[in-house]
């Protein structure tokens, strides 16, 4: 007898980080046999998704005519150059720059994709929704459908969304053993300076049917499951606990049969160990 496959939505933000942890999810999916994975993207991504056998669903309209689409990421490089983000300034002005845009794009989000993940949910009825996002989107936290919320960026921004006095704030570079007072004193600041536009954020999201964030959180944990990637020797479950909805994962696997990693020649056969560092 054949097993009906449980059809999982992919709903990442278009970036190569979010984009590339849900393709190495979907894959292990795929590869049981048991789960038809569908994704939400744009035009950036679909030859992409598409040559390694998954359902694109657009979001939008398909680029027509003799039109070449850019891949994502040269697209994102490019977003992200224009953002203002890349500036020689100190960190608390970056953790505010950072902080804004998140805002912005948030609010971006909400009014220009949203609906567009609304009309995907409501045709494909999916089982389940994974979405690795910067922010929360509507469409899915009101769908009604089990849902997880998957987190790609650094595992100490995940007091974006779940509510930490522990560990400093994201973005500025503070070590974990900073002084109560030294944490509180930059989170304050980092807050006056947001407030007005984070407003503007929270209300939009209520107005849509989200639940009331609390102060200066960029988004709700899923009451079903949360997952984010860091091996345990990185992680600060130490210092600060997570709830049982929180999952680590030391990676998220992607297949890479056909990449091949080659230590430089100007590398090899050095004393001491060879650190690889990744910023994602």
């Amino acid at each position: 007898m054949s097993i009906k496959k449980l059809t999982v939505l992919f709903a990442p933000a278009q970036f190569s980080g979010s984009m590339n942890v849900s393709i190495g999810m979907a894959e292990v999916l795929r590869d049981t046999g048991r789960y038809n994975c569908v994704f939400a993207v744009n035009n950036d991504w679909k030859s992409r998704l598409e040559s390694i056998g998954f359902e694109v669903k657009l979001l939008g309209h398909p680029v027509t005519g003799d039109v070449v689409v850019t891949d994502s990421t040269e697209s994102n490089v490019t977003e992200i150059e224009e953002s203002g983000l890349f500036q020689n300034t100190t960190p608390l002005e970056m953790a505010i720059l950072v902080n804004d845009w998140i805002l912005s794009y948030g609010l971006k989000e909400m009014t220009e994709t949203d609906p567009l993940v609304k009309t995907i949910i409501e045709d494909l009825k999916p089982d389940v929704i994974i979405s690795d996002q910067l922010v929360q989107l509507p469409s899915i936290v009101t769908s009604g459908i089990p849902w997880i919320f998957s987190w790609s960026a650094n595992t100490l921004s995940l007091n974006c969304g779940y509510p930490d006095d522990i560990l400093p704030p994201p973005f500025l570079g503070l070590p974990t053993n900073s002084e109560t007072e030294v944490k509180e004193k930059y989170r304050q600041q980092v807050w006056e300076r947001s407030r007005e536009m984070w407003y503007k954020y929270r209300d939009q999201l209520i107005s849509m049917g989200c639940p009331k964030l609390q102060e200066f959180l960029f988004w709700t944990p899923s009451p079903f499951a949360n997952i984010y990637m860091t091996p345990k020797e990185l992680d600060y479950t130490d210092i600060r606990p997570l709830p049982d909805t929180f999952h680590a994962f030391d990676n998220f696997k992607r297949t890479g049969n056909e990449d091949k990693f080659e230590i430089p020649e100007s590398l090899k056969n050095r004393s001491g160990k060879l650190i690889y560092f990744s910023l994602g």
